[in-house]
């Protein structure tokens, strides 16, 4: 009994010896291969981002990533941003600043809602917007240009979030 014992005892011993190799070999492996998926980079104004509060991100279809912050749009292209502002006198620009909510839907469309200045839909081919705003005497419009929230639905279905109906 006592052989048995003692060969288990040293099968046991030479098992944990065996468990610390293997760990303290393979442990900087599994380490700087961790280390090297995830890396951050900070993005502020000094780096050309138009405001430092930032109030939706979204990847489009093209790699670029989009800011909504409270004095535009911002563009990342892994290198620099292009800021989109409204233009006064250019119906092809965003009508609002002040960004709340990103979409990049399912049909590869980017929409931009804005806080008083209803919701964009951006042409890739030709850099512009289309804004689709509350009119006064037209039912078939948005319920409101304030916009909170742009949501796609499992359907395909965009749905809009505003200040005064939903």
């Amino acid at each position: 009994m006592k052989g048995y014992q003692h060969m288990t005892c040293r099968k046991s011993k030479i098992s944990i010896i065996i468990l610390m190799l293997v760990y303290v070999l393979l442990f900087p492996l599994i380490n700087a291969t961790a280390q090297n998926i995830i890396q951050f980079e900070h993005l502020s104004i000094e780096q050309g981002l138009s405001q430092s509060t930032v109030t939706s991100i979204v990847e489009d279809h093209l790699g670029f990533i989009w800011f909504g912050t409270e004095e535009g749009l911002n563009k990342y292209d892994g290198y620099g941003f292009t800021v989109y502002k409204p233009k006064l006198q250019n119906r092809d620009s965003l009508l609002g600043k002040n960004i709340t909510s990103l979409l990049h839907d399912s049909t590869k469309t980017l929409w931009v809602g804005t806080r008083n200045g209803g919701i964009s839909k951006y042409d890739y081919k030709t850099d512009t917007f289309t804004t689709f705003y509350k009119e006064s005497n037209n039912p078939k419009t948005i319920s409101s240009s304030s916009v909170f929230q742009v949501y796609e639905d499992r359907t395909g279905t965009i749905w809009v979030v505003t200040r005064d109906a939903g």
